[in-house]
């Protein structure tokens, strides 16, 4: 048992969409001509739809995960947040200059867990909207099948007293789980806003929950893997029997694709 550190970056398919989307990027010096935008329009409906829309004030790509048959009301939990997303960049767009480069949005859903119990979804953000930098996000949905609807970080775990033994395997993960490999992050604190990210064996059971930190006065975002054995104790009784005694790594990623 130990701890895994990953760094958070754009998936797969939301580094693909940004090579679609760089010819926008490399042309932020000399905004490009006007020309009639392609519009597919975001539907709130069971099926969400890629989206991918480019003219001359900004550029959007937004991609759901493929082939995924994903519940009706976690559909319209993505669409949402699409929707909360474009609201943000249509916001600055609204006070954009006219010679501005174009603004940008990439937003790539992606599952990671799909177990009897579970849904996972990651999102993937990248949103320009001037300066020299684009600024990067991240977001998960964990989605209880069995009453379908989003399960709260602080439904699963409530309380404060596992958020502290969280906040001390941060500071010190061989004093906790002695079989911690060198290299954690010993001054990583929790991010905002605080997450649990179920990782699920090939039983169907959570053997760690990923926790998004940040190292002190960095923009940076890494997942901290914190074992079961850890938030066990503090998780709430309807879910304790989820957490694996015995964590099972390799098994778990190569079952359920989990990536951070």
């Amino acid at each position: 048992m130990g701890s895994f550190v990953l760094r958070l970056a754009p998936c797969a398919r939301l580094a693909c969409m940004a090579l679609v989307l760089c010819t926008g990027a490399c042309q932020r010096e000399k905004p490009p001509s006007v020309s009639t935008p392609q519009t597919v329009p975001v539907a709130v409906d069971d099926a969400p739809r890629d989206v991918f829309e480019r003219n001359a004030q900004s550029i959007v790509g937004i991609s759901y995960p493929a082939g995924a048959h994903l519940p009706a009301g976690l559909a319209r939990e993505l669409q949402a947040y699409a929707t909360t997303q474009r609201a943000t960049l249509d916001g600055a767009i609204a006070r954009r200059k006219p010679n501005d480069a174009p603004y940008e949005l990439t937003l790539a859903f992606s599952q990671l867990v799909d177990s009897p119990r579970l849904i996972v979804i990651g999102a993937d953000s990248s949103l320009y909207t001037g300066g020299a930098s684009s600024r990067f996000t991240q977001h998960w949905f964990v989605w209880q099948r069995d009453r379908e609807r989003l399960l709260r970080a602080d439904e699963l775990m409530p309380g404060t007293a596992g958020w502290t033994a969280v906040q001390a395997f941060l500071r010190d993960p061989a004093a906790t789980t002695p079989e911690a490999p060198p290299g954690a992050p010993a001054s990583a604190g929790l991010a905002d806003p605080r997450q649990l990210v179920p990782r699920v064996n090939s039983q169907g059971q959570v053997f760690a929950v990923g926790v998004p930190t940040q190292q002190p006065g960095s923009a940076e975002t890494a997942v901290v893997d914190v074992p079961a054995d850890v938030v066990r104790p503090f998780i709430a009784p309807e879910f304790a029997s989820w957490f694996a005694a015995t964590p099972d790594l390799a098994g778990s990623r190569s079952a359920t694709g989990v990536t951070f």
